[in-house]
């Protein structure tokens, strides 16, 4: 099961929407603070160097908007987890327990933890298996799992790329301008200076806009690290309580003594 599938298919649309609502709330703020702060240098930082001012910003926020949305996310996670637990706690671990179970967990079955739970209680309802079967299950199940929180982070890593890239496109079109005005520097600069005022806008417009992309960048970074720490340990315990270590007190034993004919009842 796919990340789309879990945890953005259970997704309330308010969810989906807060990546580019913080994109467009954000960078209207920014370049709203920037008028009221004209002039000064963070004002000439946004209005005066170029178009990819704007791409970056909005860029960035976007980026805040999926860290958000991820910590959103692992809040739900933790609260499934949390249900899942209290369930496996209060229902004693059994074969004839299983289908019902599994039915309770119903609602949380987008979630990794609901995931993993169904998988592993669903193989032990539907096969007679030894114990290393369902530990491989269990394994499998949480791959996934992983799989599912690796891929929650493409937005946030294409964002990371993709700012140092507005940056780049920044710096070429002030270089462009500068070299472009080097020829009337050449031409008219013994006669007045102010002829260097073309070169210099261009040279202030690349250093600005890489300055703005890698300020950007750092604290999105900083956020991805904190977040996947985050996203490992809630991972670690879903396994424990629900993957290798909920197999560990499956009741194995009790559903090889059945016959087909009671695993089959058992199912219904």
């Amino acid at each position: 099961m796919s990340q789309t599938s879990r945890s953005a298919g259970g997704q309330a649309p308010l969810l989906r929407l807060l990546p580019i609502g913080v994109a467009i709330l954000g960078t209207a703020a920014a370049f709203a603070a920037a008028q009221a702060l004209t002039p000064g240098r963070y004002a000439t930082l946004l209005l005066e160097r170029g178009w990819t001012q704007p791409v970056t910003v909005g860029l960035f926020f976007w980026g805040v908007g999926h860290a958000l949305k991820r910590l959103w996310v692992q809040a739900m996670e933790r609260r499934a987890l949390k249900i899942c637990k209290v369930a496996f706690v209060r229902d004693p671990i059994q074969p004839h327990a299983a289908g019902p179970m599994i039915q309770q967990l119903e609602p949380h079955k987008d979630s990794l933890a609901g995931g993993v739970a169904a998988a592993v209680l669903s193989y032990f309802r539907s096969h007679r298996p030894t114990r290393d079967e369902v530990v491989d299950v269990a394994h499998k199940a949480m791959d996934q799992a992983r799989d599912d929180v690796e891929l929650a982070y493409r937005p946030l890593n294409a964002v990371m790329w993709l700012l140092p890239l507005s940056g780049f496109v920044g710096t070429v079109l002030g270089m462009s301008a500068a070299i472009a005005s080097f020829d009337g520097v050449i031409s008219s600069i013994a006669d007045n200076l102010s002829a260097l005022a073309p070169s210099v806008q261009g040279l202030a417009t690349a250093f600005d806009t890489t300055l703005l992309a890698l300020v950007g960048v750092i604290p999105l970074k900083l956020m991805e690290v904190g977040l996947d720490a985050r996203d490992q340990r809630l991972v670690r315990s879903i396994d424990d309580a629900l993957g290798t270590g909920y197999v560990q007190r499956l009741d194995l034993a009790g559903i090889a003594q059945q016959s087909p004919l009671e695993a089959v009842l058992d199912r219904y």
